[in-house]
């Protein structure tokens, strides 16, 4: 029978793996803190997007400089850029504030982008409009429709939506 002194070994290491690993010691963070530690902005509201009659609904988030607001599940992705506007104001500017609107020209060489794909197919979007606002509470909500092609077989396609109370991330 081995004796206690035979397990010392074996039981340091799973007493260094709960230590450094789920406890977050010696400053690696560990899985105790990526469960519970704050994360940010969570997805949330709901953009609401087809693409040749095949809808979804998905929660998503808007973050960064360009804008870009995502959103992905088992039935839906989508990603929209927001450039500037005809003016050359910036979307992440202008919406940055309550009461902020602003409508954006997609283009096929602009900043303001548009990709969706659902149902197995996968849309991009060549010329079309997004129109978004900032409510008093600090969401997002819009529309965006426009015309596309879908990837490399480039027949066309036609993605719309609506996005409604989407959190923006604090840049």
């Amino acid at each position: 029978m081995p004796t206690v002194r035979a397990w010392l070994p074996a039981l340091a290491l799973v007493f260094v793996f709960v230590f450094v690993f789920v406890l977050g010691g010696g400053g690696c963070g560990g899985l105790y803190s990526a469960v519970v530690d704050d994360h940010g902005t969570e997805p949330g509201g709901t953009l609401h997007a087809s693409v040749d009659g095949v809808a979804a609904d998905v929660p998503a988030l808007a973050s960064g400089d360009p804008l870009t607001i995502s959103a992905s599940s088992a039935n839906l992705v989508v990603s929209i850029v927001c450039g500037e506007d005809a003016t050359g104001r910036a979307a992440v500017t202008v919406l940055a504030v309550a009461g902020g609107t602003i409508e954006l020209a997609i283009t096929a060489a602009g900043r303001t982008q548009l990709q969706l794909h659902t149902g197995g197919k996968s849309c991009i979007a060549d010329t079309g409009t997004v129109q978004l606002a900032t409510l008093a509470d600090g969401t997002i909500s819009g529309t965006f429709s426009a015309t596309g092609h879908e990837g490399a077989a480039m027949t066309a396609c036609a993605p719309e939506g609506t996005l409604t109370g989407i959190p923006l991330q604090a840049p």
